[in-house]
């Protein structure tokens, strides 16, 4: 529960956040309040008492100043756990919502970096598809994230980049042909819309796509 022994994080789940050590913590403080009793007066045990709770309230509202929003607490995270990549996703989200893009795409290259990192080092299957379905992710979200700054052959890349994970995700290719569209590019655009209605023929975004194109032709 205590994670003394460290295992990577993006595989096992196993973190350290502080909510699992609510209840572990009670019998180190129960121990600990034993070991006081037998060594001070009650008078000292209640000003050490005071003293304490004083400075644990003290902490609590500090820390409370990361939860009043999405930003300051992953931003809180990361400065831990540098090398934590669903850490730099989730940081890289929560800028992305507050229209922070290029803050974004940052933290996404460094999850998508740490991500691959772990794919090369993996040593089954499991673990690298594992690894992968993340990889992709963040080639997804790097793909949004230059679509919203109007930088069309970067997302482009990057929805390629994912569809070499996943050539069959029909989301991936309705994005991608939604930006050969916003380029001009219909004659493309509408031959993956075609490869991603064949994955998925009820894939409602794609038939809207399609039928939109050909209906402006």
């Amino acid at each position: 529960v205590l994670n003394i022994v460290p295992i990577i994080n993006e595989y096992s789940f196993i973190l350290t956040p502080e909510h699992f050590l609510y209840l572990p913590v009670v019998g180190g403080i129960i121990v600990f309040a034993l070991i006081i009793k037998q060594l001070i007066s009650l008078n000292h045990l209640r000003a050490i008492a005071v003293v304490v709770c004083l400075g644990l309230g003290a902490q609590t509202i500090y820390q409370n100043t990361f939860w009043s929003g999405e930003i300051p607490l992953f931003e809180r995270m990361v400065s831990f756990e540098g090398e934590f990549a669903r850490g730099h996703m989730l940081l890289a989200k929560a800028y992305f919502s507050n229209k922070q893009t290029d803050w974004a795409i940052d933290h996404y290259n460094q999850s998508l970096r740490i991500m691959k990192m772990y794919a090369l080092k993996a040593t089954n299957d499991k673990a690298r598809r594992f690894y992968q379905g993340f990889i992709k992710e963040i080639n997804f979200y790097l793909a949004q994230c230059f679509t919203a700054k109007g930088q069309l052959d970067q997302a482009i890349a990057y929805y390629k980049e994912a569809l070499q994970i996943d050539s069959r995700d029909v989301s991936l290719l309705n994005n991608l042909a939604v930006c050969y569209i916003q380029q001009g590019d219909k004659s493309q655009a509408e031959q993956i819309l075609k490869i991603a209605l064949g994955f998925n023929p009820l894939y409602i975004p794609a038939r809207e796509n399609l039928n939109r194109l050909i209906n402006s032709q």
